[in-house]
């Protein structure tokens, strides 16, 4: 059972029906499964916070915040240092109340506590744009918005039949490390693109750096993606597209939906139309395979959004990503 005191309990634990209601009362479960019916995305919320190694709540009044905190052993791995989000933050206020921030911030506060008693010493979450209350309380808490994240859909029936262009091909072994290369000098540098990873001075740029080569690698393996489509000139790799089929996740709820989870052109080759050809030929590869093509990326990426919407795309979420360096903030907060 979840005790209104905010007291923590294994997810196995809680209630499924405490569960349940939360989540129909969460103003943005509509924005976190799009394209559902309520019941089915309340089952998909609940079947994800299964995930969670803890449940945590608090209750002000009328007001009711919930959140689980999972260990991202990846990211704790690859930094060296434990690493963790809060997955999701969901209150059941459509307004600003005096009674909402107090059970937010009293929430917020728990959790840095638990997870720095595990050992944490990085702590991140998404909170849906139009969430004033959660960012409010994030902030209170000392995190900080480390990026902003587009989501843009395409339905393949709504887009005008693609013409792949002949300097496409898939990727080859012997395209490896010049395509991890353009991924790591492209993510990693400010310059070129603005993530949290790069915008969070607690990860060292080498890190980051190795995080971006280490993806498009992986990608290549098939471990992140199930293709990988280049843009030759010359023989030499200016620029890919990745693309993942539905997951065995996707399927199961009747999702027929591929993603775009990293593409990039070389620095000194932008602003000649290679991204556009890319995405041309990726849609060209999927059409008649699955209905719907989604790509993530930063607000910031004007070409990106620019290429999308011009095929039709439409925005599907919007999301902030905030962090927060723990090193000893659950100490001040007991002094606070």
């Amino acid at each position: 059972m979840i005790a209104s005191d905010g007291t923590s309990t294994a997810t196995s634990e809680v209630q499924a029906s405490t569960m349940e209601a939360m989540a129909r009362q969460w103003p943005f479960l509509s924005v976190a499964y799009p394209d559902v019916d309520a019941d089915s995305a309340v089952r998909f919320l609940c079947e994800d916070m299964n995930g969670a190694a803890g449940l945590f709540c608090q209750t002000i009044g009328p007001s009711q915040w919930l959140a689980g905190l999972c260990k991202l052993d990846w990211d704790s791995n690859h930094f060296s240092m434990p690493v963790a989000e809060i997955r999701p933050l969901m209150n059941n206020g459509k307004q600003l109340t005096p009674e909402s921030l107090a059970a937010g911030q009293s929430l917020t506060q728990r959790l840095i506590r638990e997870a720095d008693k595990r050992g944490i010493a990085h702590l991140s979450t998404t909170v849906y744009a139009g969430d004033t209350p959660t960012q409010l309380c994030l902030e209170k808490a000392g995190f900080f918005m480390a990026d902003t994240l587009v989501t843009h859909t395409l339905r393949l029936e709504k887009c005008s039949p693609q013409v792949s262009s002949p300097a496409i091909r898939d990727a080859l072994e012997s395209d490896r490390e010049q395509l991890a290369k353009i991924s790591a000098d492209c993510f990693s540098n400010r310059e070129f693109n603005i993530n949290r990873f790069n915008s969070d001075m607690t990860f060292s740029p080498d890190r980051v750096r190795e995080l971006y080569r280490l993806w498009l690698l992986n990608s290549i393996s098939g471990a992140l993606a199930d293709r990988v489509l280049v843009f030759v000139e010359a023989g030499q790799p200016l620029g890919f597209i990745t693309i993942k089929m539905p997951s065995a996740k996707d399927k199961s709820r009747g999702r027929s939906i591929a993603h775009i989870p990293l593409n990039a052109v070389h620095p000194e080759h932008r602003g000649r139309g290679i991204y556009k050809q890319l995405v041309a030929a990726a849609i060209s590869e999927l059409r008649g395979t699955v209905a719907q093509v989604d790509i993530k990326t930063q607000l910031p990426n004007y070409a990106v959004h620019k290429t999308w919407s011009a095929l039709g795309a439409r925005i599907t979420q919007v999301v902030h990503r905030f962090h927060l360096p723990l090193l000893s903030k659950s100490r001040d907060l007991e002094r606070e």
